[in-house]
């Protein structure tokens, strides 16, 4: 009896250790990724792979319940983990949509100023809007800011760090004639050097070119369709432009451009044509010159990201609709020719979008945008990294939040657990007391 009496003290003994020392076990997680956020709704910008192997992403967190919206720079590391973030308070209209990494480690980002309301000292005495850059430390941390712009309204979309050590930005302006894709070229504090402008409409994206000129992208009025390329030399005057699109076409949105390894340029985008107003994304490869060599279009998804990949083919990145009239992200690797390879998608059943592509030093891919899906609520921002053909390993625990979410109530387990366990020993030993009276 003793022998029974003892060996059941150890099985219960034993029980509750395993129940007071076990880890609580992690919920099940579609995917592997990080997302960053909070109860806010966080819209992802731009996402650049830094020099030490990590991640920037670049966004605007606005509060759900007031006008409160801040600029919002994360870095992670190299494994997707936040090493730091900062915000920038924004006014009104301000924005930050643009970012690099500098050649000192820090970080340049680019937008527009809002000066209309509160009437302060505008950069050349104008009002409205103007073209903003602002320059941080290695830790997101304001080292300076300028902006550039007249009397109406300018604002950035893209910006780039020239070979000199500059800076280039690129957006369009109503201040200067003609009105349309404006190009402002700084020194590395941020001075204007010069500046140039096109006419069209808005210029969104910019590319310095091997030869030390630039190339921008973007919407303009005139066709047929109205995607607009424009080369400039090192100075910013035009040497050629091209128009791309169908007379029934309105290519509403440039979302990539890049300068490809033979001297060309290849631009993703979106168009809507017809009658019914169809929607659809192409992708165009020009040759040296903007002589459109090749054209693949896809009408179940949008591109927000184009790369060229180490095999000379091409990778985009977006969104496609997931057969529940929600999106999840998608990634297109295709061949030299824009022939699709391969193609993946990622989500969780709500609106996911990714909005910037980057190939990793190992071959794979890393793909940022914001998520519905995952995350703390509203939207945040949402990083994966896939391998070189797309796939993501199934991920041993979710990274949303920074506690674990328990599978089981882990709390009350131990608390029934130790309960029990004092309960039995208490009565054992009123049992012993007895026997031995």
């Amino acid at each position: 009896m003793r022998r029974n009496v003892a060996l059941l003290l150890v099985i219960i003994f034993l029980t509750a250790l395993c129940v007071m020392t076990a880890k609580p076990a992690w919920a099940s997680s579609k995917m592997q990724g990080q997302t960053f956020g909070g109860p806010n709704d966080d819209a992802l910008t731009a996402m650049v792979h830094t020099s030490d192997g990590g991640y920037a992403l670049l966004g605007i967190t606005t509060s759900s319940n007031s006008s409160d919206k801040k600029c919002l720079l994360v870095k992670t590391d190299v494994s997707g983990k936040m090493e730091w973030n900062q915000t920038i308070r924004l006014s009104h209209q301000d924005y930050l949509g643009s970012l690099i990494q500098t050649s000192d480690g820090g970080y340049a980002l680019a937008g527009q100023k809002d000066f209309a309301i509160y009437g302060e000292r505008y950069s050349t005495g104008g009002k409205g809007l103007d073209f903003w850059l602002v320059k941080t430390d290695e830790y997101g941390k304001i080292e300076w800011n300028r902006t550039y712009g007249g009397s109406v309204h300018d604002s950035a979309g893209s910006l780039i760090a020239t070979s000199d050590g500059g800076y280039a930005l690129t957006g369009y302006t109503w201040s200067f004639e003609p009105n349309g894709f404006w190009l402002v070229k700084t020194d590395k504090s941020g001075n204007m050097e010069w500046s140039q402008t096109y006419g069209g409409d808005v210029a969104r994206e910019l590319v310095e070119t091997s030869d030390g000129g630039y190339a921008l992208a973007g919407t303009a009025w005139f066709g047929p369709g109205n995607c607009w390329l424009v080369k400039t030399d090192e100075n910013g005057k035009m040497q050629w432009s091209s128009v791309f699109g169908e007379e029934d076409e309105h290519a509403d949105w440039v979302a990539s451009l890049i300068e490809t390894s033979d001297g060309g340029y290849a631009l993703a985008g979106k168009s809507t044509t017809g009658y019914f107003s169809t929607v659809y994304s192409w992708f165009i490869k020009t040759d040296v010159y903007g002589n459109k060599e090749w054209v693949q279009k896809y009408t179940e998804g949008r591109f927000g990201s184009l790369i060229e990949t180490s095999d000379r083919g091409f990778a985009l990145a977006g969104d496609k609709l997931d057969g529940n009239e929600s999106y999840d992200f998608w990634l297109i690797k295709t061949d030299a020719s824009g022939i699709m390879e391969w193609n993946q998608t990622y989500g969780g059943g709500a609106h996911d979008s990714a909005i910037s592509l980057v190939e990793t030093s190992d071959g794979g891919f890393a793909l940022a945008g914001v998520t519905e899906s995952f995350g703390a609520g509203g939207t945040d921002f949402w990083l994966i990294k896939t391998d070189g053909y797309g796939i993501v390993p199934e991920s041993p625990s979710p990274t949303s939040s920074p506690e674990p979410i328990e599978t089981w109530p882990f709390t009350t387990i131990l608390v029934i657990a130790s309960v029990i366990t004092v309960a039995v020993s208490v009565g054992l030993l009123v049992y012993f007391k007895k026997r031995k009276r």
